[in-house]
Order: C-alpha cells, then structure tokens, then sequence
C-alpha cells in the first residue's frame, strides 16, 4: 500500500493564437495536502473554501516582457534580482486573464506583467 502524492491530470482546451483556435493539451498536477483540503469538507456535505486572487497567469521571458511594455528599469531591476539568486533566465508571471467578482478584476489589467502582489498579499478571495 502507498501514499497519494499528488493527481496528475491532462486537460484539452481551446486557446486562441492569432485570430485562430487551436487545440491544445495541458498537463498539470495538484498536490495531496490541497485535495484533502477540497475533498474533507465535501465529505462532511459542506462547500469547499478556496483562496485566488481570480486572474491566469502564464510564464513570460523578459524578452516578451519588454514587448509588453515593462520599462527598462524594471527590467534591469529584475535581471539584477535573479542574477542575485542564480536563477537564469528570468521568467516572470503575466496576467493572461482575470475572472470577474475578484481582486485581480479591479487591481491588473489582462496583459500586466507582475512584478510584486503587495495588494493582494493582505486578504485574498475566497471563492
């Protein structure tokens, strides 16, 4: 007998890329310590408490970042901050899109490159 690690899932959806759908698949997994969280309470025939700040966010090098429009002194402060840490290259997190009734909603814009959630950091959504 083992112990559940994680549930590991492919996903097909559509993405829009140039004016164009396509099909695409997605693999991603969600750790035990989460499901337990979703699965206890709807066990005891109660609703599931989540927290998202309610926006996709995607990975972005800083050569899309600057084509989005971050300055170069962000842009060299970034470079900096990973260089520091010895993380090369630099990924940064993009709002892709933001879903209505959440924080994200009023604070970002699709599109915003996030370099800090100093406003959503105090008290995120629950959903």
């Amino acid at each position: 007998a083992g112990r559940v690690a994680g549930l590991w899932g492919s996903f097909s959806l559509q993405v829009n890329s140039g004016g164009r759908l396509q099909n695409v698949q997605a693999f991603q997994g969600l750790s035990a310590d989460l499901l337990r969280e979703l699965v206890g309470p709807l066990q005891r025939g109660e609703e599931p408490k989540f927290h998202t700040i309610g926006a996709e966010l995607e990975f972005i090098g800083l050569a899309q970042a600057r084509g989005m429009g971050l300055e170069e002194g962000a842009v060299r402060s970034v470079e900096a901050g990973f260089a520091k840490r010895g993380e090369w290259p630099p990924r940064l997190l993009a709002v892709k899109r933001r879903w209505g009734g959440y924080p994200a909603h009023d604070l970002l814009k699709d599109g915003d490159v996030i370099l800090g959630l100093p406003q959503l950091q105090e008290g995120g959504q629950e959903g």
